[in-house]
C-alpha cells in the first residue's frame, strides 16, 4: 500500500500529504473539529486558577473553543469562504494570544507538553484553513 502511495505521490509521500492537508479537505476539518470537543471539555473542567488565572478567562476560552469546533464541523460539511476566513483569523489569534499568555505565567516543567499543544494546534488549524482559502475557488 505504501508503494502505491509513493507511486501516486510522485515518490514524495510526505510532500503530497502536506499539500493535501493544505487544501483543507473535509475529513481533515472534521477531524480538527472532533478533536476540539474533548480539548474543550478538558478546559471546562481544568483548575481555573492554575491554567487560566480566573473563571471568567476559563469560560471565555471554553466558549471560544466550542464556537471554533462548531465552525470547523460546519466547514467540513460545507465550505463557506466567509466562515473559513473568520475561522482562520480566529485560529491564528488563538495561537498568538495563547503564546503571549503562556509566556507571562510561571508553569511547571510538566506543563510543557500541554502548553505546546495549546500553542501549536491553533497555528496548524490556521495554516490548514489558509491553504484551503488559497486553493479553493473564490465563489463558495
Amino acid at each position: 500500500m505504501f508503494d502505491v502511495l509513493v507511486a501516486f505521490a510522485g515518490n514524495r509521500p510526505f510532500r503530497f500529504a502536506l499539500r493535501t492537508l493544505g487544501r483543507a479537505p473535509a475529513p481533515v476539518l472534521l477531524m480538527l473539529g472532533i478533536l476540539l470537543v474533548p480539548w474543550t471539555l478538558v478546559l471546562a473542567f481544568a483548575d481555573a486558577e492554575r491554567w487560566f488565572g480566573s473563571r471568567r478567562e476559563q469560560f471565555a476560552w471554553v466558549a471560544f473553543d466550542a464556537l471554533m469546533a462548531a465552525a470547523l464541523l460546519s466547514l467540513a460539511r460545507k465550505w463557506r469562504r466567509p466562515l473559513a476566513i473568520a475561522a482562520c483569523a480566529a485560529a491564528f489569534a488563538d495561537g498568538a494570544i495563547t503564546t503571549v499568555l503562556a509566556a507571562k505565567r510561571k508553569r511547571r516543567a510538566s506543563d510543557t507538553l500541554v502548553i505546546a499543544a495549546a500553542i501549536a494546534a491553533p497555528f496548524v488549524a490556521a495554516t490548514i484553513l489558509f491553504g484551503g482559502l488559497r486553493r479553493r475557488p473564490t465563489r463558495s
